[in-house]
Parts: structure tokens; C-alpha cells; sequence
């Protein structure tokens, strides 16, 4: 043995000099990890609000006039929203699988719980369907990468927004969007036999999404706001609300289990597909048809 040298048998802890290294590599190593992330996390950040349009702040007509639409949507009312960005498009599996990935994230699905699903010939239960397997089959989402994420609950959809620098979009935010400066039933106006042109839905869709910006976008270039996948919105649901809503930029009620959901979904009807239609669900619920969108502070788009 050589003066002065300490030999460690197999298996021994490491001498005190070579603990202190290995812990200031590993420490430098995180810490160029770490600085990696943010990076990317900035880059995709930066990304996210590129794709999406600025909404002009301004006051619209909220929910439906005395006698037409469903009774939550009454009364309707002026309200103020500030300035936002939104996405144009669904959040689609290619950025979703990004996020998930990046951030080691398990969705509400993939935790537990099996799902029915239509085979095709029946109804049958499906344990493991979630965003990366929406029917439960094993064909996974490879082939529909450009397809709005679903099988995700409000709290998965809130996630993303948050690691993408933005947020779910309020009730108000998300309808002054979807009516691109209208008053009418749809952003195109109220004859739904121009549904086609601008939504995947019972009639057209063959009861599954599609990819987005396949329809034509609404007047503020947003696509896909009425049909294909149902869209989360930050606020707590109550079916009075309109009744008590803040004049400026309303956030929805304090307290409540649901959270809501606007624009329909590729199986619905036209009704279900109106700017003004309110659907609600529970925040950690997840459905084949449950998607959503970001928004973010008021940059120029251009």
C-alpha cells in the first residue's frame, strides 16, 4: 500500500475527500439541470403566447336574451373584460406530451379509475384510458399528434396553462373570444347552416375530434370555439351566477364543486354549440371530450 493512501474494500463508504466531490458534482449538475429547464420553460413559454391572438379589452353582451337559450344563461348582461391573449387552437397532444414530459406530470386519468367506452359493438370498461390512450386500445396518439389533448380534468388543464405562463381562461374571457365581436347565436351569425364551415360537431364529426385549424377560424382568428372537444374555463360553476355577476371582468363564484365547461364537444348538437351554452362538470373529472386552451397577459400577437 502506498504511504499516505487510504484504500476503501468494495462496497465501503467513500473516503471524506470523495464524498465532498461527488456531492459538489452532483450539485453542479442539478444546478446546470435546473438552468436547462427553465430554459426550455421559457422557450415554450415565449412559444405559447406566439400562438396565440390578442382579444381587444371591451364590454359585450353575456349569455342569451329573455326567452332563448337555457335558463343559466339568463340574465343576460353587459359585461367589461380587460385585454388577454388566447390560444388560437385546443391545446393538442404534441404540446400537451411536451408538457408531461418536461415536467414528470401524471394526469388525474393515469392516477385512477377506469373509464366506459364505446368499442364500437358496445359499452365497456377501459382502466387505463387516459390522454396518451383516449379510447383505452392501445393505439395510443401517435397517428393524432395535431388532435385537441382529451381525458383531461380541469386541475391537468389549469397545470399546463401554469407551466405554459398563462392560465385557464375565465367564463366571460372565453364567450367575448368566442363571439368575435358578435351578439348573435354563433360567431359566424344565426344560421346554423353554416355550422359546417367553422365546427366538428354531431353532424359532420362522425362522433370524434379532429385535428385543429381544419374549420375556419372565428373574427378573431381563434379556431375550433364551437365543437370538437369542450373547453375548460377557470370558474367555479353556479347556475345563477348571471344574476350576481360583477360588471368588470368577473371571476365566477367563491365557493363550488364545478367547474365549467363552454364551446361543446364533436358529439353535440347544434344547440350545445352556441356561443352562450354553459355546461359544467367536476373539476377532477375527465371525458373523451374534455380539452381546453390557455390564455395569457395582453401581448401584441403581431
Amino acid at each position: 500500500m502506498e504511504s499516505g493512501k487510504i484504500e476503501q474494500p468494495a462496497g465501503a463508504a467513500p473516503a471524506a475527500g470523495d464524498t465532498s466531490a461527488r456531492n459538489n458534482r452532483r450539485v453542479m449538475a442539478a444546478a446546470v439541470g435546473a438552468v436547462v429547464l427553465l430554459l426550455l420553460a421559457g422557450y415554450w413559454m415565449r412559444r405559447s403566447v406566439k400562438d396565440s391572438v390578442l382579444i381587444p379589452a371591451g364590454e359585450f353582451q353575456m349569455g342569451s336574451p329573455e326567452g332563448k337559450g337555457e335558463p343559466n344563461e339568463s340574465p343576460r348582461h353587459k359585461v367589461y373584460v380587460g385585454a388577454f391573449n388566447l390560444h388560437k387552437t385546443e391545446v393538442t397532444n404534441r404540446a400537451f406530451k411536451k408538457f408531461a414530459e418536461a415536467a414528470n406530470y401524471v394526469t388525474d386519468a393515469e392516477k385512477g379509475g377506469g373509464v366506459m367506452v364505446f368499442d364500437g359493438k358496445k359499452m365497456k370498461q377501459e382502466k387505463f384510458a387516459n390522454w396518451k390512450d383516449p379510447l383505452g386500445t392501445g393505439k395510443g396518439i401517435e397517428n393524432k399528434m395535431d388532435h385537441p389533448v382529451v381525458r383531461v380534468s380541469w386541475n391537468d388543464a389549469a397545470a399546463y396553462c401554469k407551466w405554459a405562463g398563462g392560465r385557464l381562461p375565465t367564463e366571460a374571457e372565453w364567450e367575448k373570444a368566442a363571439r368575435g365581436g358578435t351578439d348573435t347565436d354563433y360567431s359566424f351569425g344565426d344560421d346554423e347552416q353554416n355550422l359546417n364551415k367553422y365546427a366538428w360537431y354531431s353532424e359532420n364529426s362522425n362522433s370524434q375530434d379532429h385535428p385543429v385549424k381544419l374549420k375556419e377560424p372565428n373574427a378573431y382568428g381563434l379556431y375550433d370555439m364551437h365543437g370538437n372537444v369542450w373547453e375548460w374555463a377557470a370558474d367555479r360553476y353556479a347556475e345563477k351566477y348571471y344574476g350576481a355577476s360583477p360588471a368588470k371582468d368577473p371571476q365566477g363564484p367563491e365557493s363550488g364543486s364545478l367547474r365549467v365547461l363552454r364551446g361543446g364537444g364533436s358529439g353535440n348538437v347544434r344547440n350545445g354549440l352556441r356561443s352562450a351554452f354553459r355546461a359544467m362538470s367536476s373539476q377532477g373529472s375527465w371525458s373523451l371530450s374534455f380539452g381546453f386552451r390557455c390564455a395569457f397577459p395582453p401581448q401584441d400577437a403581431k
